[in-house]
């Protein structure tokens, strides 16, 4: 009866054990497991507008049992408020926004290797296998962008739209050099590459000539530096003198010397400086090398195919975008109360801005009128500012027209 007893009491026992230990486990893995909605949830208020995933700054634990970080944590997160990646950003710029549906981040690693992030429009996020060095994947226009593979660190091109590498350059020295960020059409079938050649005294230099990815020679080595692809032009220099090529080689353009070519072919148009006495003044040139607008204070290319045109008068800096006819496309003029800050003139969306702070709107009205800090380039729709109001610190997310996302108080 004893040995019953003692049996039953261990069945008993055993039961209790095989019952509580899947809860026990799941309490354990509950604790482990991150939470499904993040705390920084609780603060957003996400636009119906918004079609784009943006950039995120918190100081707060992004999750209940987090500590608070030291500093900032960037998530991106999508549309619907979900926190698609998380980091602690190593550089202030370390975002690249959307550009034609891609766009890039990246995480600091051990010693130079650096963790890359592809993200796009729909919110998906790849992160990309490349070697070594900061900045060895660069977006070069697109879904189209270039990295180096591991082992070997040979350069190849990558198409984030069908997920393949294309090509790989066993030989190729920089096939990164390949579009400005504003060009609007791009072959990436035609790549600078180099070579060690002689002249006739045989001596050696270093010259750079065009091929296909296939490998096809289109032209042997003959300029000297390479600054990119703009509306079927590369713009390249020889002998210290800007030229523009086609893809085979050809020398379609010999800007005057009297010029400085300061761009690639944008709109059919590009932009170039000059010296008038001592003071320094921007026109555009067409593709027959002559002057198509009047001289301007200061231009720069935008990525809808305009141009942001500073004039001077009387030492007030106004500016308005014109396109490469020299029209004026945008009726608004625009003050710029800082001329120091005339070259850093950017567009992005609907917002003016330097790298370092917003200028103003497409509307030219003050949405963000308190002094405040970019975070990151503003992205298409939104902008990730830090600010101070009545001596409190905050930092928030905006959409351009000054609409609050995100906002929380820094301590």
């Amino acid at each position: 009866m004893k040995f019953f007893t003692l049996l039953k009491t261990m069945l008993v026992l055993l039961l209790t054990f095989f019952s509580t230990s899947p809860i026990k486990a799941e309490e354990q893995q509950d604790s482990s497991r991150l939470p499904e909605l993040p705390v920084v949830y609780q603060n957003l208020q996400i636009p119906s507008h918004l079609t784009e995933p943006f950039f995120l700054f918190t100081k707060q634990p992004l999750y209940k049992r987090d500590s608070p970080p030291t500093q900032y944590t960037m998530s991106l997160v999508s549309t619907s408020g979900k926190v698609l990646k998380s980091i602690v950003p190593p550089y202030k710029s370390e975002v690249y926004p959307l550009q034609n549906g891609y766009g890039y981040f990246f995480d600091t690693g051990f010693f130079k290797h650096m963790d890359y992030y592809l993200y796009d429009k729909q919110g998906n996020v790849k992160k990309m296998i490349t070697c070594c060095d900061v900045g060895s994947l660069k977006q070069i226009h697109g879904e189209w962008f270039t990295g180096t593979d591991y082992p070997g660190n040979l350069p190849y091109l990558y198409n984030a739209k069908t997920g393949e590498i294309t090509k790989k350059f066993p030989d190729a020295d920089h096939p990164f050099y390949l579009a400005e960020r504003t060009t609007k059409t791009f072959d990436p079938y035609y790549l600078p590459y180099g070579e060690m050649v002689k002249d006739a005294k045989g001596n050696e230099y270093y010259k750079m000539g065009m091929r296909t990815i296939h490998g096809k020679i289109l032209s042997k080595p003959f300029f000297d530096e390479y600054f990119g692809y703009g509306e079927g032009w590369h713009r390249v220099k020889i002998n210290g003198q800007t030229h523009f090529i086609s893809n085979e080689g050809k020398i379609m353009l010999k800007p005057s010397r009297n010029y400085k070519v300061e761009s690639n072919m944008h709109s059919g148009a590009f932009i170039v400086s000059g010296k008038l006495g001592n003071e320094e003044f921007y026109v555009l040139m067409n593709k027959k090398g002559l002057i198509v607008s009047k001289k301007y204070a200061f231009i720069h290319p935008t990525s809808d195919g305009h141009f942001v045109a500073v004039t001077k008068t009387n030492k007030q800096y106004t500016f308005t975008k014109i396109n490469a006819a020299d029209k004026v496309v945008s009726p608004q003029q625009y003050v710029l109360n800082k001329p120091e800050l005339m070259k850093e003139l950017k567009q992005t969306g609907q917002l003016f801005h330097t790298d370092s702070q917003i200028i103003t709107n497409t509307a030219n009205n003050q949405s963000f009128n308190f002094p405040h800090q970019l975070l990151i380039t503003p992205t298409n729709e939104t902008v990730a500012i830090e600010y101070t109001i009545s001596g409190t610190k905050k930092i928030g997310v905006y959409m351009h027209d000054g609409k609050l996302i995100y906002e929380e108080i820094i301590k």
